[in-house]
């Protein structure tokens, strides 16, 4: 992928790789790796309320899986991740930091680790669903104090079910059901 903008006159390349092996028809690992870029928030780079010389927010990610296919269109997946975060932007609250009218800065990084565990069930007999289980664990360092702390929307569990009935070829009946813990703020 590469990307660009003319507004802060940004460009990135972001390449990613994915390797799927099967062991049989029924065992896969994968691994997949990249890189990516994303453009800071508007009101964070818009003249006089935000820097407009702001840079990409970038992240490298690692994702480690397995997977297992059974009878009847069953199956489960399990991933773990990891995440580094590069030139996060957070606000600048020292009114006396020399760059205290740019409002805004890269100077914060970050990760973010975990797990996902889906259970799936594939149409057949016309029900599909599946549930999943996701525990992660996300923090942010302010690099001008030092000071690391949880990422203010940090979810560390959250657990989906989602079934659907197939009731003819015009209607389809579905829930969603959706469990987290609670945001910090």
């Amino acid at each position: 992928n590469f990307m660009t903008d003319d507004y802060l006159n940004e460009r990135a390349t972001s390449p990613r790789m994915k390797l799927l092996y099967e062991i049989n028809p029924q065992w896969s690992v994968n691994f997949a790796t990249g890189r990516y870029s994303q453009l800071p928030q508007l009101p964070e780079i818009v003249d006089h309320t935000g820097n407009p010389n702001l840079d990409y927010i970038d992240s490298t990610h690692y994702v480690i899986g397995v997977e297992h296919q059974w009878r009847h269109g069953w199956s489960w997946h399990i991933d773990t991740y990891y995440k580094q975060l590069e030139n996060v932007v957070i606000g600048i609250s020292d009114p006396v930091a020399p760059d205290y009218g740019n409002n805004y800065s890269n100077d914060a990084s970050g990760n973010a680790y975990g797990m996902e565990l889906l259970l799936n069930k594939k149409m057949t007999d016309q029900f599909y669903g599946w549930l999943s289980l996701s525990l992660s664990k996300t923090r942010r360092r302010d690099e001008r104090t030092g000071e690391t702390r949880p990422f203010d929307f940090d979810r560390p569990a959250i657990l989906n079910l989602v079934g659907n009935y197939q009731l003819d070829e015009n209607w389809l009946l579905g829930f969603k059901w959706t469990i987290q813990s609670g945001l910090l703020y």
